[in-house]
């Protein structure tokens, strides 16, 4: 199968995806005027950015992690607004990263309040808050603890498990959750600070002691629970995978074209340019069907079959010397008529082209296989002309009907 791309006609489906950055906060004011909505609270429009100086401009940022854009959040104390913002794309199991900076730990609630985690449908009412990451304040001056709760159900009532670890206020952590909606109950596991761009590492601590079902991954949701104050958020990001939480920076995204036959090689006119690979597509563009995971480069010919399976561009395992060597021969010849055409290798799709001695078209048509019966006794003696071309070569030869 030969491929000719015309300028004119080539459209390449180009996207460019960098690190799902879910939200970076990249305006000023009120969250619920910005792409969230408000689901709780007496005063709508609580919730804002801070434009304050930080650890990178006005946002908070980690390092070996993909560069902070915009602004932050900050849950503030007497606040109690709660808001949600949509999400799609993610089934079965899906990550949930951000950053997070304590300003004044000794201000949290002892007991502990969610603040952030996966939700159901968006809207303004939300009932079901899953993969509920908690805080509280930790026991030693200024310090703060996190825990992870997967879901509401059972009995007793399911509660968060905390990490012992004792966080100093003033420091910007990366938290990942993951939340396995596959298993039963489902599995939420809390990541603090790992490193970007590794794969992925043991949970610091997981949770599946809700056993009621969680039905989609619809929104994120911020929530001001009584006693979490002087707490900043930053560079909230979901995805499917591990890699799509905790990107790297990246100044020059690379290709990656789309294999959806899954043979690992991808289609050259379907590419997206990521920072982190995309599911479904592969860092190749050498495949010349996309459809058929028994078509790729390399892969074994069936000869003659009207398919290019190595896609080296002709049906057939066949070099230069192949092409040039095309040949057949006419039996009997002389004949009455009627004779068979037998060619030296398969042809998937030919032209014939019969003529008499003055180049008049006798007759005319297409072939294929590796012999051909020619059948027309009323044809007047004399001699003419065989002219056969296809993809694989071409021959002419003098025929003598008797």
């Amino acid at each position: 199968m030969l491929k000719i791309y015309l300028s004119s006609l080539a459209i390449l489906a180009c996207t460019f995806l960098f690190a799902q950055t879910f939200e970076s906060f990249n305006f000023d004011g009120a969250l619920n005027a910005n792409g969230w909505t408000t689901h709780s609270g007496a005063v709508p429009g609580q919730f804002q950015v801070l434009t304050t100086p930080s650890n990178s401009g006005s946002s908070l940022s980690y390092s070996g992690l993909q560069n902070s854009i915009g602004n932050r959040a900050i849950f503030i104390a007497g606040n109690t607004e709660d808001v949600n913002k949509a999400i799609s794309g993610i089934s079965g199991v899906g990550y949930l990263s951000f950053l997070m900076n304590v300003t004044n730990a000794d201000t949290l609630s002892t007991t502990g309040v969610h603040f952030i985690g996966f939700g159901g449908a968006a809207g303004t009412s939300l009932s079901a808050f899953a993969g509920r990451v908690y805080v509280k304040k930790g026991l030693s001056p200024n310090t703060f603890q996190l825990g992870i709760l997967n879901y509401t159900g059972g009995t007793p009532s399911p509660t968060p498990n905390y990490l012992l670890t004792e966080f100093p206020a003033g420091t910007t952590l990366l938290v990942v959750i993951k939340l396995n909606n596959t298993t039963s109950p489902i599995q939420a596991s809390l990541f603090v600070n790992p490193v970007p761009g590794s794969a992925e590492p043991i949970p610091t601590i997981e949770s599946s002691l809700g056993t009621s079902i969680f039905n989609s991954f619809a929104s994120v949701y911020l929530r001001h629970g009584t006693g979490i104050r002087n707490v900043e958020i930053d560079e909230i990001r979901v995805g499917s995978s591990w890699e799509s939480v905790t990107p790297v920076p990246c100044d020059l995204p690379a290709p990656n074209f789309q294999d959806i036959d899954a043979d690992g090689f991808g289609n050259p006119d379907v590419v997206q340019f990521s920072c982190i690979p995309i599911l479904g597509f592969v860092s190749n563009n050498t495949d010349c069907n996309d459809n058929n995971n028994q078509v790729y480069p390399n892969a074994t010919e069936i000869l003659g079959n009207g398919i290019d399976e190595n896609c080296d561009g002709v049906d057939g395992i066949l070099n230069l010397v192949d092409i040039l060597n095309f040949e057949y021969d006419i039996i009997p010849n002389p004949s009455n008529g009627a004779f068979i055409i037998r060619f030296n290798t398969s042809v998937n799709e030919g032209d014939l082209i019969f003529t008499d001695i003055n180049g008049k078209i006798v007759l005319s048509g297409k072939i294929a296989g590796s012999i051909f019966e020619f059948n027309d006794v009323n044809l007047k003696k004399g001699v003419y002309f065989l002219s056969i071309k296809s993809s694989i070569g071409s021959a002419n030869k003098r025929v003598i009907i008797n």
